[in-house]
């Protein structure tokens, strides 16, 4: 077998997954192997798991209730999401679930607009954000597929798009202008649970305020499906 041999440099997914399977590797040591892989070849990563929420985390965004939270892989999409992390987004869950996505929503949703208090910054800061998904993984089909979309939708996509600016935000308070339940201000937490780019996304407020009160009646609102 060239593999064996050390002759074969570029190893096709299915060889990979062969090898995975005779040596019983778990889910990490299977995602390190393609990384190995895809090093040696030049490649960009060609195995995905950003469509895959393990159990446990299902399981967090159940006991952080009444937190909004939700989990994204770097494209944006949401993946899973409690009642309160759907609700806080408010209208997004007028979408399908395959068009759940926090920057779609930012740019074109028009409830977008209202719940942010300076939206402005909200798009410039979601563009950026995913500038740096796209400079970090240029070949990824999905990135490429919603700048696409973006720029063809929102003027405001294409002109922010043109800056190149980038962001990582890992935390922030973000103020929301909330239909439901007025204004109310959230400290925001961004996790990463895994090596592709899923990160958990959660909502907080500091009990005995009016913010906590606040979002205590928007989990009350909140669709429990």
């Amino acid at each position: 077998m060239r593999l064996e041999q050390g002759r074969e440099s570029n190893p096709s997914g299915p060889v990979l997954d062969a090898l995975a399977r005779a040596l019983r590797l778990d889910d990490e040591a299977v995602e390190h192997l393609y990384a190995l892989a895809d090093h040696a070849a030049g490649r960009v990563s060609r195995r995905r798991a950003d469509q895959a929420v393990r159990p446990g985390i299902r399981q967090l965004l159940q006991t952080l209730r009444p937190c909004p939270a939700y989990v994204r892989n770097r494209t944006n999409d949401i993946l899973a999401a409690n009642p309160e992390g759907l609700a806080v987004l408010a209208g997004i869950d007028e979408w399908p679930a395959d068009r759940r996505n926090t920057t779609r929503y930012t740019l074109l949703h028009p409830t977008a607009r209202t719940l942010y208090t300076d939206w402005q910054h909200a798009a410039a800061m979601t563009v950026a954000q995913l500038r740096t998904a796209v400079a970090a993984d240029p070949r990824d089909p999905g990135l490429a597929a919603l700048v696409a979309e973006l720029t063809e939708a929102s003027p405001i996509f294409a002109d922010l798009w043109q800056h190149h600016d980038i962001h990582h935000r890992r935390t922030d308070q973000k103020t929301f202008h909330h239909p439901a339940v007025g204004t109310i201000t959230f400290t925001y937490e961004s996790l990463d649970t895994g090596p592709d780019g899923i990160r958990l996304a959660i909502y907080q407020t500091t009990p005995g305020t009016p913010d906590h009160e606040a979002m205590m009646l928007l989990a009350l609102t909140a669709d429990p499906r």
